[in-house]
Parts: structure tokens; sequence; C-alpha cells
């Protein structure tokens, strides 16, 4: 098992002054370099509350990097998926 700092907390990358939130895209772009960086084949990702929003970029965009997907406390924006990028029966 891995945990992932999101950007912006801990020792990361931090905002531009001015700057609120990073898009779900580009947080979902910083979980498949790490899944590139330690060779992860397939895993299964999970997210708690706000970080809900990296597996459901990284699903709903590369169905095909994950196994499934984990949400807990995960609700609203945090845990959505654009179904116009789904590609039914592929996860």
């Amino acid at each position: 098992m891995y945990g992932i700092t999101r950007r912006g907390f801990g020792a990361s990358a931090a905002l531009l002054h001015g700057q609120w939130t990073y898009s779900a895209d580009r947080l979902g772009d910083d979980v498949l370099a790490v899944l590139d960086a330690l060779k992860l084949n397939r895993p299964v990702l999970g997210g708690h509350s706000i970080a809900g929003e990296e597996p459901s970029s990284v699903g709903s965009r590369r169905p095909e990097r994950v196994a499934g997907l984990i949400y807990l406390e995960a609700g609203y924006s945090y845990a959505y998926y654009d179904r116009a990028r789904v590609i039914w029966g592929s996860i």
C-alpha cells in the first residue's frame, strides 16, 4: 500500500499566490506519474474526502490503468466521473 501526498500539501509543490486549487485532472496526472514511477499495474486507487477527485479523474480518463476505485467519505464534486469520458464495460 502506498500513500501519495496531494500536490499543495506536505512537502509537495505549493499553490501560487491567488490560486485556490488544482484541477482534478492535474491531480490525477500526479497519481498517474506515481503509478508509472513505481511501475504499478492496475492498482486499486482510494481517496478520502477531497482526495476523491484523483481516483475519479484517473478512472474516468484512464480506466485501463486501474482495477478499481474506493471512496471514503468522498462526495459531491470530489467523487465525480465524466460520463462522456467513460467507456462502459472497460472498468
